[in-house]
């Protein structure tokens, strides 16, 4: 995986995975290559989540600053046996629709003892990423966002029961008699088919880039030797928030090693189009490597860049899961979001 894995020496993101329908608390699925989780494999559930109420005659009470972690009171009365779903505060960015990716930060309290099982933000955790609709998610949780629009916090009550998904959870330490009470911050909600629109500008002596679809780069690279220094072209130029020094950047990407092309299509170590999904990375924290801290400064959500990234700005004298030592890296980047 780009960020902590094949950009950062294979130190894996460690997110509890609580919206997906396999969660795990602190699971990974770190196989060579970064595919898809098991968690967005999964599919569907094949019966219908029922529609969510939208009050009940005892309910949490939620508060905290919005795009901060929300403060969660749960009643000393029992819960109810409702599916409630609450807008706790509207936002009025995109609306949330099936295909479209969401960035959202949640927590999960048992409403029983009140524990918190998943939170997002736990150890400087980042937002989870998933496809509306792609089955990724605790169908009740699909059902929880489904019409929402960035910027809201939603809270979910959900019941037992196997519909729900929260069966799937029990590795989290969840009962199949718990009620669990989800909070939702959706904090960006994008269209990854038109979010880099445009056409490429084509780089004189660097590789060439071909885009079939979101995520799926061809990276044919020329003959002759790579560059020394670093290289940042951007090949469509986007028009919003630039990628500062502390930044969490969306992205699509796909990653190959230059020697593995030199004149013909080079053969891709790394790319979201094996996960199905673009990722979240944050700058500034080690996450990446310096290619990408310094290449994709500046840049603009809405861009595509080439980066060229020697060996000293890479993985240095030594060999890294399956790329050589020594190697200079090609990357094809799309800047879906900069949050």
């Amino acid at each position: 995986m780009i960020v902590a894995g094949w950009l950062r020496y294979r130190r894996f993101w460690c997110v509890p995975v609580v919206v997906f329908a396999v969660g795990v608390a602190g699971g990974c699925d770190a196989g060579a290559g970064g595919g898809r989780s098991a968690a967005a494999r999964h599919s569907p559930s094949p019966v219908a989540v029922p529609a969510p109420v939208a009050s009940a005659a005892v309910l949490p009470v939620v508060s905290g600053k919005a795009g901060g972690r929300p403060v969660v009171g749960i009643p000393r009365e029992a819960p109810g046996r409702a599916f409630v779903v609450r807008t706790v505060s509207a936002g009025k960015g995109p609306e949330v629709r099936k295909g479209r990716v969401v960035v959202a930060h949640y927590v999960a309290k048992v409403w029983k003892s009140g524990r918190t099982v998943m939170d997002s933000r736990r150890g400087g955790g980042r937002p989870q990423v998933f496809t509306a609709g792609g089955g990724s998610l605790l169908p009740a949780l699909e059902r929880a966002v489904a019409g929402r629009r960035a910027g809201s916090r939603v809270m979910a009550v959900v019941p037992p029961g196997g519909v729900f998904g929260l069966d799937r959870l029990q590795s989290a330490g969840v009962s199949a008699k718990d009620t669990l009470v989800f909070v939702l911050d959706i904090a960006a909600v994008i269209d990854p088919v038109t979010a880099v629109a445009g056409t490429a500008r084509p780089a004189a002596g660097l590789p060439r880039v071909d885009s079939s679809a979101p995520g799926q780069f061809a990276l044919t690279v020329p003959e002759g030797s790579p560059p020394r220094r670093l290289v940042a072209r951007t090949l469509i130029a986007g028009s919003g928030r630039p990628v500062g020094p502390r930044s969490r950047v969306l992205v699509h990407y796909a990653g190959a090693v230059w020697a593995s092309g030199r004149g013909k299509p080079a053969e891709v170590f790394d790319s979201t189009a094996q996960r199905g999904q673009p990722v979240l990375v944050r700058m500034g924290a080690g996450e990446v490597i310096k290619g990408w801290e310094e290449g994709l400064r500046d840049q603009k959500a809405g861009s595509r860049v080439l980066l060229v990234v020697p060996p000293g700005k890479a993985y240095g004298t030594r060999s890294h899961a399956g790329v050589p030592a020594g190697s200079t890296l090609v990357f094809a980047v799309d800047i879906l979001a900069v949050l």
